[in-house]
């Protein structure tokens, strides 16, 4: 992910921060005492996919899988059918055929919680007006349900039609469809079988959450009886063994490596392999926590701005945020982890800093303030 992509973001969260930020800057700032602490600009992470934590490994990789095809609450599903259409793709790589369950009943806590209790990771759920799926419905893919918590996924969220994967407890989702004219729990397709096996490896990396670590997953080959993960910093050559599993899927955790990193990976068979084309992803590094302090006992109001050093840090990049442009400007770079400006008291103003290595791909995500 580029400065664009986390500028998109910032972009879409403007309008609540700024309610947000109105409501704290309305209050009166003593002199020097105030301090405020940054806020991660977090694109997103893998907290859900951990949380998650299905019992089969190859059900786990394919949920890496997908969750690198679509990241939470800005990818939209491509295909036909909306949700309906998401919930099936999605469904069919946890298992090709299925076994449809009827339920008809209301959408409480207690029903949903009985019904889909036994049911594999993938299942695609249907909610609606009607008993029998009719008027208005929506799917959601079940990935698992204890008595008070359910983790799915759903496209078609909101008036943006995002995907988005959800840890959420079992009372509010059934309360929230109910609200929304889906009081029934009208049916299950629960995948049958093993997770499909593919000819040939295609791998994902994603690498989209703060400091250093990938996720390399890929769906199960066909007759492979083992796999093996080369990295490199070059695309074209330079690939070493990083590591040799059964799993359909590797974290790299090394701490040491920042920016753009190129993965492959070989499906070893019987008598002969196959090796998949090569992955990139973007090693970035921790975000700043970044301390501002305001200063209003000269002429003109000033803002003081700390930090610890990031490990693996050469400069830390300040942007400040554009209304015109709508988008974050770079306004300068340092190296040392203090800066100072002149704050501007006639209008609200964001500030973000990242931390970047020499290798490009490598800079975190913002460390975000307001003044």
């Amino acid at each position: 992910m580029g400065k664009n992509d986390w500028q998109s973001l910032i972009k879409k969260l403007a309008f609540s921060i700024l309610a947000a930020a109105m409501v704290v800057t309305a209050m009166p700032i003593a002199v020097s005492a105030y301090e405020q602490k940054s806020e991660t600009m977090m694109y997103d992470d893998l907290d859900f996919v951990k949380s998650v934590g299905l019992k089969s490994s190859k059900k786990q990789a394919v949920l890496e899988y997908i969750y690198a095809d679509y990241m939470s609450g800005h990818d939209v599903y491509k295909g036909s059918g909306e949700c309906y259409g998401y919930a099936e793709s999605i469904r069919k790589l946890f298992g090709t055929s299925y076994k449809q369950k009827k339920f008809g009943v209301k959408a409480t806590k207690k029903n949903v919680y009985k019904k889909l209790k036994k049911l594999r990771p993938g299942t695609h759920v249907r909610f609606a007006a009607k008993k029998n799926g009719g008027g208005r419905a929506h799917s959601v893919v079940l990935l698992k349900i204890t008595k008070d918590t359910i983790w799915y996924t759903d496209g078609n969220v909101d008036y943006y039609g995002a995907i988005r994967y959800a840890e959420e407890p079992l009372g509010s989702f059934c309360e929230r469809l109910r609200g929304s004219g889906r009081k029934y729990l009208a049916w299950a397709r629960a995948p049958k079988g093993s997770v499909p096996a593919v000819k040939s490896v295609k791998v994902k990396a994603n690498s989209f959450f703060d400091g250093p670590e990938t996720h390399i997953s890929w769906r199960p080959v066909k007759k492979a009886k083992n796999y093996i993960v080369y990295r490199s910093t070059s695309k074209e050559s330079g690939y070493v063994k990083i590591a040799e599993t059964k799993k359909c899927f590797y974290i790299d955790s090394s701490q040491d490596l920042f920016g753009k990193a190129y993965y492959k990976v070989k499906a070893v068979k019987s008598g002969k392999s196959a090796t998949s084309k090569p992955v990139k992803a973007l090693r970035k590094l921790k975000a700043p926590v970044v301390y501002m302090t305001i200063d209003n006992s000269g002429d003109a109001t000033q803002l003081n701005f700390r930090w610890d050093a990031v490990p693996g840090a050469a400069k830390y990049n300040i942007y400040k945020w554009s209304e015109s442009k709508e988008k974050a400007v770079l306004i300068t770079t340092v190296s040392g982890t203090s800066w100072q400006c002149k704050g501007n008291d006639n209008s609200y103003t964001e500030y973000l800093i990242t931390a970047e290595s020499k290798r490009s791909g490598s800079e975190s995500f913002p460390a975000w303030l307001y003044y």
